[in-house]
């Protein structure tokens, strides 16, 4: 269970990464300002505009890691990029097929199943670790990690101990 969950975050950091990649290009035009808009038709305009949003979000959340704030919220966000909560939330659901919470609490079970593979990881306790990633309550770590993962935090971390041991032995 830990290899598959692990496996399934490398491939989603690869999909990230390439579609930062491969809309880099937008964002520096959207930052340089470059470009005639009456050019552009309306709907090739918004379509830019709509990923140079999430181009943003993921530069907030990935790079940034905006997400470790325990006090983040969309309104906060929606601020930084320009843009309205009404807009940013629309762009998320139809982006990731998820909501704001439910996105960025998927972000924070990343960084702890990260964090969690650290060298350091016996260092901390699961709570701070989930601290650490940006929860406040530990109940909402608890169910966000197990939907998530399909295990709870302490079977995750038993089963990684387990591997570990295996993989000392071996």
């Amino acid at each position: 269970i830990v290899y598959l969950v692990w496996k399934r975050n490398i491939r989603l950091n690869v999909q990230i990464k390439q579609f930062v990649e491969t809309n880099k290009e937008l964002y520096k035009i959207k930052k340089q300002g470059v470009g005639n808009k009456s050019q552009v038709s309306s709907s090739s305009q918004s379509k830019g505009e709509d990923q140079i949003l999430i181009l943003g979000w993921e530069e907030l959340m990935c790079k940034q890691k905006r997400y470790t704030n325990l006090q983040l919220t969309l309104s906060q966000i929606a601020k930084e990029l320009n843009t309205n909560t009404s807009y940013l939330s629309a762009q998320i659901n139809q982006n990731y097929g998820k909501n704001f919470n439910k996105l960025v609490n998927e972000y924070r079970v990343k960084e702890v199943l990260s964090l969690l593979h650290g060298e350091d990881m016996q260092m901390y306790t699961i709570e701070h670790l989930a601290n650490k990633a940006g929860f406040k309550s530990m109940s909402s770590f608890y169910g966000v990690f197990k939907e998530t993962t399909g295990v709870t935090p302490k079977q995750y971390l038993n089963e990684l101990k387990k591997q570990m041991v295996n993989s000392s032995v071996s």
